[in-house]
């Protein structure tokens, strides 16, 4: 008798009111949004924004996809009115906001992962949360200080880009700003995945949203391109020994230990086409498409179901 465990995931998302004063609701629904994506967010928006622009065809959604630093530069500059980023401002930039007579509405759309990845012949795929930690910060430099007997040589840790939101999480939640992480950084995430594929000991760092949707073309190609590291969580109460990639299910049960949220932040006016694309990446059909993205939805109920064979 085999047993086989099978995640069922549902969710159901109502949604929410679009904010007090302002515009009607036919309003809220026509105009234009300038809309600021983090990179790691380019494949999710892609396909969330054509929706929205079909269902409501008054509105437009004008996106401009840069590097996290870069953002929220334009938050402030308030060239976009409305963000969609790894992490939520911090009260130093509510504060601003604030002084500036705006009130931001921030909002977690999904749940990410922070991936690692190495070339496809690479033999070592499996780190311990400690490993990567030592690698990150450099004090592993070396693929024999991962595993005695692999000769690939010096590892070399390299980001998409710089001001990328997966290097500050790197310092922030993996090294905990006790050091900076030993890194080179390229200028996307395409010549990442090319500098992962043609040296054979590197590690690429990404968000788990470029290669989490098996059906998408280009994660299916980046994907042909690489192997995914799995961790092993010694503080995993359900199984200490056993190895965790980045997929949905992980995620969601977490299991896998380098997780994020995905925030969609809005300083542009309340009852303009930024709150209605901000409730509609919050209500069903928005949910609805994180999910096929391969990314965990906010509204979700997992659970373990057991089939005997």
């Amino acid at each position: 008798m085999n047993m086989r465990l099978i995640i069922l995931s549902l969710f159901c998302v109502s949604l929410f009111g679009c904010g007090n004063g302002g515009g009607t609701a036919n309003q809220m629904n026509e105009g234009e949004l300038k809309l600021g994506v983090d990179n790691s967010y380019s494949l999710l928006m892609q396909s969330i924004i054509p929706v929205y622009e079909n269902t409501y065809n008054k509105a437009h959604v004008v996106a401009t996809y840069a590097s996290e630093e870069e953002i929220l530069r334009k938050l402030y500059a308030d060239s976009i009115q409305e963000a969609i980023l790894s992490r939520p401002l911090t009260d130093e930039e509510l504060n601003y906001f604030k002084s500036q007579k705006k009130f931001p509405e921030q909002l977690k759309i999904a749940v990410d992962a922070i991936a690692f990845i190495v070339h496809p012949e690479n033999p070592d795929t499996v780190f311990t949360i400690k490993q990567i930690e030592e690698v990150m910060a450099g004090r592993i430099n070396t693929w024999s200080g991962i595993q005695s007997g692999n000769s690939t040589g010096e590892i070399r840790v390299v980001f998409p880009e710089s001001g990328s939101g997966e290097r500050r999480y790197v310092k922030e939640s993996i090294l905990k700003n006790s050091a900076e992480p030993s890194n080179l950084a390229v200028k996307n995430v395409n010549e990442l995945i090319d500098y992962v594929s043609q040296n054979k000991g590197a590690i690429g760092v990404i968000s788990g949203a470029w290669i989490s949707d098996e059906e998408d073309q280009v994660s299916q190609d980046f994907r042909g391109k690489i192997k995914i590291i799995r961790v092993i969580d010694s503080t995993n109460v359900v199984d200490p020994r056993k190895p965790f990639g980045p997929a949905m299910g992980y995620i969601a049960m977490k299991e896998y230990p380098y997780r994020r949220d995905v925030w969609a932040i809005r300083t542009g006016l309340t009852g303009s086409v930024a709150t209605h694309f901000l409730s509609f990446l919050a209500n069903e059909d928005g949910q609805r498409i994180v999910r096929t993205m391969g990314m965990v939805p906010v509204k979700m109920d997992i659970r373990l179901i057991q089939i005997k064979e």
